[in-house]
């Protein structure tokens, strides 16, 4: 057998060209945050809102997008999509350095959203197809611990690029085209194989062929992970103006906060197959919300920098349990054919919730009249989704205990 034809066994190098890959994929719209006041004072003639746009808008084209790749991809191949996929995150992300009107600025920004919604599903496909059982779960742990490094190194490098002026930090995206030549040498296209595994508790994961998809937990993951996005994203988006207005802070510090959100995102994210073994899927969502309705509630009720911080970093340490464990229980279920297009949904789900933040935001903005009014109300709704998660998984292992009792 000559070498060519030997079959392609994924190792190390291959998973961290991967986790590079998807390292902007959660936060990459939101990477400019921390410039929005500069571009506010350069336009002034344009409004929050609008201005807020240039983060937010580019989620609904990923959202509206995301499914449609997913099935490219279910297609054509996953390594293809990703590809193209980087190369139009790194070109349209960084166009924003060279453009002189909001408009223009959000227009390409939307092309942006089109290539982030090829990165999260056609990564979290290619794990699933490279790696199975214990193994699997830790990668996913990665990938998202991964996806909360890209948020710290893209939000601080852009808090300081923004030291310099406003148009500095679009240039961070070219991080995107960097990482296609390491996806041409290390990823290949995988095999397809109809076998996968179930995830009910922990990670007890007995082998089986799944031939028909059930669409309620893949309903409920995406529900889930909406809510969520939505949670985290008005930390992204509206932390910024905050702080501007407590505190008389650098938007380099403004960086390292939203960076913190990122930092411990990944410290969960990388010790979430530790959780899983003693948690179920619906009792981790439970303690995603529990952790990110607490840090907002935190950031809401904070006096100076230093707590405003450390409530960004329980929503991120909360955001970084629940992503894996949504990625690993659709990977468990889903059959392998349609792995691409329930990966492209789920990337739907969390983009439109990162959508919908902006317009969560305004209203709350509008009731409370404060953005501390709208960080405290939206964290008691987190605390309060999170009970009503937990009672939930409390009566269905009941459930689960009286039927085996019945037997």
């Amino acid at each position: 057998m000559s070498g060519s034809d030997k079959p392609f066994v994924a190792g190390k190098r291959t998973m961290i060209v991967l986790l590079l890959a998807a390292m902007p994929a959660l936060l990459g719209t939101a990477a400019v945050a921390p410039a929005l006041p500069l571009i506010s004072e350069a336009f002034p003639d344009a409004s929050e809102t609008l201005i807020s746009l240039i983060i937010t808008l580019p989620p609904l084209a990923t959202a509206l997008s995301g499914f449609l790749i997913g099935a490219i991809s279910d297609r054509y191949g996953r390594k293809r999509v990703l590809i193209i996929s980087l190369a139009l995150f790194g070109l349209a992300g960084s166009s924003g350095f060279f453009l002189d009107s909001v408009t223009s600025i959000i227009f390409w920004r939307l092309w942006l959203g089109v290539g982030l919604a090829g990165l999260l599903p056609t990564v979290t496909t290619l794990l699933t197809e490279y790696y199975d059982g214990p193994t699997r779960a830790r990668y996913m742990g990665y990938l998202s611990a991964a996806m909360g490094i890209g948020g710290l190194v893209l939000q601080t490098g852009c808090g300081i690029l923004a030291e310099i002026s406003w148009r500095e930090p679009f240039l961070i995206y070219l991080f995107g085209v960097l990482v296609i030549p390491l996806v041409l040498i290390y990823v290949k296209e995988p095999k397809r194989v109809e076998e996968t595994e179930e995830f009910s508790d922990g990670l007890e994961m007995p082998s089986s062929r799944i031939k028909k998809l059930d669409t309620k937990p893949v309903l409920l993951v995406y529900v889930t992970l909406f809510v969520s996005l939505i949670m985290m994203y008005l930390i992204s988006s509206k932390i910024a103006y905050l702080l501007t207005q407590t505190a008389d802070v650098s938007t380099t510090i403004c960086g390292l906060i939203l960076g913190m959100a990122g930092l411990f995102s990944a410290v969960s994210s990388y010790s979430f197959w530790r959780f899983a073994r003693w948690f179920t899927p619906i009792q981790m969502f439970s303690l995603m919300f529990f952790l990110e309705g607490a840090g907002l509630f935190i950031v809401g009720t904070a006096i100076n920098v230093p707590v405003i911080a450390f409530g960004a970093a329980l929503v991120g340490f909360g955001l970084g349990l629940g992503t894996p464990t949504g990625s690993m229980w659709l990977s468990a279920i889903t059959p392998q054919k349609y792995l691409g297009r329930i990966m492209g949904g789920q990337t739907v789900a969390v983009y439109f919730g990162v959508f919908a933040s902006s317009f969560v935001g305004a209203e709350l903005l509008a009731m409370t009249g404060s953005y501390q009014g709208l960080f405290l109300t939206i964290g008691v709704v987190g605390i309060l989704v999170g009970v009503v998660y937990w009672t939930a998984a409390m009566l269905s292992k009941r459930s689960k205990r009286m039927k085996a009792g019945t037997v």
